[in-house]
């Protein structure tokens, strides 16, 4: 081994010992230096000549070490163990020691992503620091284990945090499940057993001990040393309470920092086991670990820390609170153009990274799409000038454009491209600014506004009962969530759109509907009462009570023609069954549906079922789900196709089979099969389904039943196939235009993609056909 200027060289002879030599020995193999402060191995011989831990290096890519790491050169193997003194050898050395200078500390805030191909540090400057597999990331990951936009790093004054975006395979910190963690210099944090982050923040200066004196090593640091850099276990989610509750934060509320509505169990209700003094996001670190010896300016608040902490709710919502919406996807940036391709059982996007794209069913496509409906090689995107050209490379069956074959087409914003059964949309880009209408829309070279009704989803309408508004009211749903039930009090009634954030843990989570009219009275000149209206409804009744109660408000507010209907999720349901059955074809120009569970959603079954042990965790707690399968709604958005299973895999048909129901709750079903018999497969107006993909959702469900058709297990099968509550195949109505978008259920109304996509519905052309 040799010493050049900061770093050392390490060679084997041609007998495979070690020999000392120097930067033009033949038998070089490796490479040792020290980058801010981090020690970092480069190989610098042949591929497969250095291995780290068994797994070998790629030549010229530099390897971030970890206390406890084996590297193999040739027929030697040394183990790093940084901070101890190499002791003295018996017999003669393979590797002579040569005096080093103390290691600087770091003096800038980086990130080591560590992969089974590559390593490399990544400096962290900006106040949000996003990763991922897209290359569009600030630190892009080009891993499968890796989601498109996994996690995020958020500066929090001398620390940054890193949060999980929804990702698949999650973050881990010490063999954990974490969804988020103030970071301490020395962290690791795994993404698989291949994949490490290592974050390494700037240090006080070290004292620097008596050259005479041996630095004593804790035997619990060197433990915990090795353990920070061993394999991480496959990731499992933690068990955790059925309800928690976010510590509040005060802020002044305005449209963009929402009150938001938490419901938890009081600590005093909670199994003693579940009482959290430290959330489990955040794994208490062993003594004597890195992150506690190392970093002397440790938080140790619960604020500092952001953990999730029981708290006397009662007390909290007497004076009310305020709690940021924390959303599952990180925003793309809508400048930047990008491709979306939709078949029934799957949706994924692709970046235009290069000049030209090729796309087809063979795997040498840079845009592979198995479908046997799809030639070998189908079509063609090439970049021309500021935009992109589409071409049929000779396929069989063709290159479509709504009704008409096309040759080539230059593609513009929102086009969508037929190839055999799958859909190409094209997302141009757009700036933020051009959210905002400027001036009076002109319709058919008329100047006028299209008149709006938007009909929020399930919980989306405020209840009172008398002067008290008691949804969405914390104390209520905590104290006393029986008054949902039905019948119940027939005095309670349906008032305004909810403006709150509303979570409740395995249930719902929904950022504030009102938002939606915000944007269109600020962005586009919309008038609340005017041509903006808002219908509120009980959404624990029967769809088609609140249908025809849809109806009678629309004939009340005597709005002007032509109608755009706007809906979220149940509220599609609505929307439809009034158009229908309730003359509403004759007044509405057009259906826009947001994450409408059009053929149902298996989640829906979560929250009707009830049973010890039926339900793993993270489904609600039971007795809010007692209250919920009171409610004619719940059973009506029940899955119509086949998506459960029993543990031989014959398929259990939902609505047509009652023995997995207790009796009790068997009138329901009836009445969700005669409401799908009358509502169809099709909407009789035109209509567009904006649906939510790529994140997790319940897809299918797994149960186990019993002789007499109950059931006593049941285990959810979640993919990447929806918006997180409805499954990408059930939000598109049959015959509907579509338009996809990358986002969660309870934020698809606030989102900037959707929001362009209602600026053009409300300025388009009239589509309106007159029925005699």
């Amino acid at each position: 081994m040799s010493k050049l200027p900061g770093y050392f060289e390490i060679s084997t002879g041609s007998s495979g010992e070690g020999v000392e030599g120097n930067h033009l020995s033949a038998g070089l193999q490796a490479r040792l230096e020290w980058v801010e402060g981090v020690p970092v191995l480069t190989n610098t011989g042949a591929a497969g000549q250095v291995r780290i831990n068994s797994v070998p290096l790629a030549p010229g890519v530099p390897y971030l070490l970890q206390p406890g790491d084996r590297i193999t050169i040739g027929g030697i193997t040394l183990t790093w163990t940084a901070g101890l003194e190499i002791p003295k050898p018996i017999a003669e050395p393979m590797l002579a020691p040569v005096a080093q200078p103390e290691p600087a500390q770091p003096t800038q805030y980086t990130l080591m992503v560590k992969t089974a191909n590559w390593s490399k540090a990544f400096p962290l400057t900006g106040e949000i620091i996003r990763l991922g597999r897209a290359v569009d990331n600030d630190i892009p990951i080009d891993d499968k284990l890796v989601s498109r936009y996994h996690a995020q790093l958020l500066r929090r004054g001398d620390d940054y945090e890193i949060v999980d975006l929804g990702s698949v395979n999650g973050l881990a910190f010490q063999n954990n499940r974490i969804t988020k963690r103030i970071l301490v210099n020395g962290d690791v944090i795994g993404i698989s057993r291949s994949i490490t982050l290592t974050y390494h923040a700037p240090q006080s200066p070290a004292v620097t001990p008596s050259p005479t004196q041996e630095p004593e090593i804790p035997e619990t640091l060197i433990k915990a040393a090795k353990a920070a850099a061993s394999p991480l276990s496959p990731l499992e989610e933690p068990p955790a309470p059925d309800k928690t509750v976010v510590m509040p934060k005060k802020s002044t509320r305005t449209p963009e920092t929402p009150s938001t509505v938490v419901v938890a169990k009081k600590p005093s209700e909670l199994p003693k086991s579940q009482v959290p003094n430290q959330t489990v996001d955040q794994p208490k670190p062993a003594a004597g670990s890195p992150s506690t010896i190392i970093s002397p300016k440790q938080p140790t608040s619960p604020g500092d820390l952001g953990e999730t902490a029981a708290v006397d709710m009662a007390s909290v919502v007497e004076s009310g609170f305020d709690q940021q919406f924390i959303p599952a996807v990180t925003p793309r940036d809508t400048q930047i153009p990008y491709l979306i391709i939709h078949l029934p059982d799957r949706t994924w996007e692709v970046d235009f990274d290069r000049e030209r794209l090729t796309i087809g069913r063979s795997d040498d496509n840079d845009i592979q799409i198995r479908d046997d409906s799809i030639s070998r090689r189908h079509a063609l995107i090439e970049r021309r000038g500021d935009g992109f050209l589409l071409r049929d490379a000779d396929s069989r069956n063709g290159v479509w454009l709504g009704k008409r074959r096309i040759d080539q087409h230059r593609l513009r914003d929102g086009d969508v491209i037929s190839l055999g059964r799958a859909k190409l949309i094209f997302k141009g880009g757009f700036k933020l600014d051009d959210l905002t209408l400027i001036g009076a829309p002109r319709i058919d070279s008329r100047p006028v506004r299209r008149s709006v009704v938007f009909v929020p989803g399930f919980g989306g309408s405020e209840l009172w009962l008398g002067s008290e508004k008691i949804w969405p009211a914390p104390k209520t749903i905590i104290s006393n969530p029986e008054i949902f039930r039905l019948p119940g009090d027939t005095r309670i009634q349906a008032r305004n759109i909810v403006s709150d954030v509303v979570i409740i843990p395995g249930i719902m989570k929904q950022e504030q509907y009102s938002r939606l009219g915000d944007y269109l009275e600020s962005g586009l000149g919309y008038e609340r009462g005017k041509d903006l209206f808002e219908f509120a409804y009980d959404w624990r009744q029967d769809i088609r009570l609140n249908s025809q109660r849809l109806a009678q408000a629309i004939d009340g507010w005597k709005i002007r023609s032509p109608i755009t209907i706007i809906a979220h999720s149940l509220g599609t349901l609505v929307s439809r069954y009034y158009v229908d059955k309730f003359g509403g074809k004759d007044k509405v120009e057009r259906l826009v549906l947001m994450g409408g569970p059009q053929y149902g959603t298996p989640k829906s079954l979560a929250i009707i079922m009830v049973g010890p042990g039926l339900l793993p965790f993270g489904f609600g707690d039971e007795r809010m789900r007692r209250v919920l399968n009171t409610m004619p709604s719940s059973y009506q958005i029940l899955p119509i196709y086949p998506c459960v299973f029993d543990q031989y895999g014959r398929q259990v048909d939902l609505l047509e089979d009652e023995s997995w129901l207790p009796e009790n709750q068997r009138p329901f079903l009836g009445m969700a099969r005669s409401f799908r018999k009358e509502l169809g497969f099709q909407a009789s107006v035109p209509a567009v389904s904006i649906f939510g993909y790529g994140l997790k959702t319940v897809l299918r469900m797994k149960v186990n039943r019993r002789s007499d058709g109950s059931w006593d297990k049941m285990e959810p099968l979640d993919e990447l196939g929806g918006d997180s509550t409805v499954p990408a195949g059930s939000a598109v109505l049959q015959n509907s235009e579509i338009h996809p978008v990358r986002q969660e259920h309870g934020s698809l109304y606030v989102d900037n993609d959707v929001k362009m996509r209602l600026k053009v519905e409300l300025t388009r052309s009239t589509t309106m056909q007159r029925r005699k």
